[in-house]
């Protein structure tokens, strides 16, 4: 009869000593046509609220030129000339035009709100699901804190690509129509207003230079403090117990001070921009009023002084969209970083790749056989060598063995965690490489050692492998484990709701619930690691006759980093230094005084001590 006791270790798969960040290695260009060409797609099914958007901008664009030459018109027809006929409805008409400009505004910033947001969820949902498809060594190589500042700031930088493209094209249809204007008014005013552009360009040319690595910068130093947060957070219980509080704060603020930095940076070269633009306008203006001035002062009548009004309003509209296209360079910087780093995880291929079949494959009989199974993760040495290894159905073997031998990836590669490097692993018959991930997830069942508990009600965490049980078939199983009691006591039972990680429960009561979890799910092939290690010894007393009926027809599997959890084992298998060395009953393997005799003998030296 086996013993479900207590075994140590843990199913940890982030300890492999290697990281290769999502947060990619060099600064992108400051503009890509393929991350335009890709966002664009995005809008394509929102083009017809994107032509409103744009019609909005030609309209409110179009008041906006035709405001100073009517001001103009005023000034001219009735103030220089002294006459107050029609001046009231001149007057009426410039109120008019500022309703319009506001209209027009108005309408365009609701319809790109709408757009953006709409993409902004799309992105973000198809980021979601993509992620949920790759390899478990796609996340050991990135930290939580890096992905979710992908899921979450950068795709508000998205938000902002709609914006720029609109505003920009009214910038744009702008400034050729002021020129237009102002040619048409002047040709050697015109002139004037345009010097100070080809300076403006020099200076745009020499900053995006430095920008672009200071925008990249503020993205790379956000994710480093959303990491760092959550592994601070999610590691509360284990800092608070070395007294590591201060240690960790200072590395924090460290952290911080550098996103400050960073910050700061990239704010000094945006905030430079504008007095530029301010000191370039000046220039303009002070030159048009001089000639314009000396014009009028000559009495040249071809030149009045409502169209050098009209004429100073034009230049500093001029300048108007010169500087908001030199913010708008800032945001497509921004936006660019930020689709380079989502767009790099949509195109992470998953290094598994299922095969997908309406067939569904029922574990019933037959063996599990490893096959001259080599594995290594990537940038190690082999973990797993030469493996070969039999277990009938209905037998319960343990994998034991030195820290590091391979227990864990065993079971990794049975599961699909990870793909084998060479050889094969079959169960009856079925290479598990021809199954797919819903046959492997319906027929093997994981218990590990960390219990996870989501966000949800105590009913939804145990049927969350299996969302059509019952509530009564989960009734039965928690009775099974002796759960049921203490769920009833909770305020509303089963549909008591559970904040993230199960902080309000013990680890034992979490555990329980994991086991009850995995139980449900009626599974033929079961893999235990330290599934009751947090139970209290009279609780999992009274369980391990249960577990022992339950898993009785079904083939187990139990990593045992404790021996006694593997002595009443149908097969002892050791794994050290990637290969299993010896394979027996307990009596079997103490006989031959091999490794697993050396393991048992310093176990029990330990436990005289």
């Amino acid at each position: 009869m086996m013993n479900f006791g207590h075994y140590g270790g843990g199913y940890g798969m982030r300890g492999r000593g290697y990281r290769n960040n999502i947060d990619d290695d060099q600064t992108p260009s400051h503009y890509d046509s393929q991350i335009i060409k890709r966002m664009i797609k995005y809008f394509i099914p929102y083009r017809y609220l994107i032509i409103v958007s744009i019609l909005a901008m030609f309209f409110y664009t179009g008041v906006t030129i035709a405001t100073p030459w009517w001001i103009g018109k005023i000034i001219e027809k009735h103030i220089n000339s002294s006459s107050a006929e029609g001046f009231p409805v001149a007057l009426l008409i410039l109120i008019v035009l500022g309703i319009m400009h506001f209209i027009g505004n108005y309408a365009y910033i609701r319809v790109i709100a709408r757009i953006s947001t709409k993409v902004l969820l799309s992105i973000r949902i198809n980021l979601f699901k993509h992620m949920h498809k790759l390899s478990q060594s796609f996340f050991d190589q990135n930290e939580v804190g890096r992905l979710i500042s992908r899921l979450v700031h950068d795709i508000e930088q998205l938000r902002e690509f709609l914006s720029i493209f609109v505003i920009t094209l009214g910038d744009l249809i702008s400034l050729f129509g002021i020129l237009t204007i102002m040619f048409i008014m002047n040709v050697q005013l015109a002139l004037l207003s345009i010097i100070t552009i080809p300076i403006w360009i020099i200076i745009i040319t020499l900053w995006q230079r430095h920008a672009r690595k200071a925008f990249y910068r503020t993205r790379v130093t956000t994710a480093n403090v959303n990491a760092q947060l959550n592994e601070n957070i999610s590691g509360i219980r284990l800092i608070q117990s070395l007294n590591r509080e201060k240690p960790n704060a200072r590395m924090f603020g460290n952290t911080n001070y550098s996103n400050l930095e960073s910050h700061l940076t990239a704010t000094r070269f945006q905030a430079a921009l504008m007095p530029g633009v301010e000191i370039l306008n000046s220039i303009s203006i002070s030159l048009i009023i001089f000639i314009g001035g000396l014009t009028i002062l000559n009495g040249n009548t071809n030149f009045t002084i409502g169209e050098l009004i009209a004429f100073l309003l034009y230049t500093y509209r001029l300048y108007e969209p010169i500087r908001q296209l030199s913010m708008q360079y800032g945001f497509l910087q921004r936006a660019m970083v930020a689709g380079q780093r989502v767009f790099k995880i949509l195109d992470t291929d998953p290094k598994i790749e299922f095969r997908k079949t309406n067939s569904h494959f029922i574990y019933s009989k037959g063996d599990i056989e490893f096959k001259n199974v080599n594995f290594h993760y990537t940038n190690t040495d082999l973990v797993l060598t030469d493996i070969n290894l039999q277990i009938k159905h209905g037998e319960t073997i343990a994998i034991v063995g030195p820290t590091g031998g391979g227990k864990t990836s065993l079971v990794s590669v049975l599961t699909r965690l990870y793909d084998v490097t060479s050889g094969e692993i079959t169960i009856d018959g079925k290479n598990i490489k021809t199954l797919s991930q819903q046959d492997i997830a319906k027929n093997i069942t994981m218990i590990p050692q960390d219990p996870f508990i989501f966000s949800n009600t105590i009913l939804e965490n145990i049927r969350y492998g299996k969302t059509d049980a019952t509530q009564e078939e989960v009734e039965k199983v928690c009775k099974l484990i002796g759960i049921h009691n203490f769920i009833l006591k909770l305020p509303s039972g089963y549909n008591h709701f559970i904040q993230e990680g199960g902080v309000s429960l013990s680890v034992g009561e979490r555990q329980l619930i994991c086991l009850a979890r995995a139980l449900i799910t009626n599974s033929n092939i079961v893999i235990l690691d330290e599934a009751t290690s947090n139970i209290d010894s009279s609780t999992e007393e009274s369980i391990s006759h249960t577990l022992n009926q339950i898993f009785s027809k079904k083939t187990v599997i139990i990593i045992a980093h404790r021996l006694s959890t593997a002595k009443n084992a149908d097969k002892i298998n050791v794994i050290e230094n990637s290969k299993i060395t010896e394979t027996g009953t307990h009596d079997t393997l103490i006989k031959q005084k091999g490794t697993y005799y050396n393991l048992w003998e310093n176990k029990a030296k330990s436990t005289e001590r």
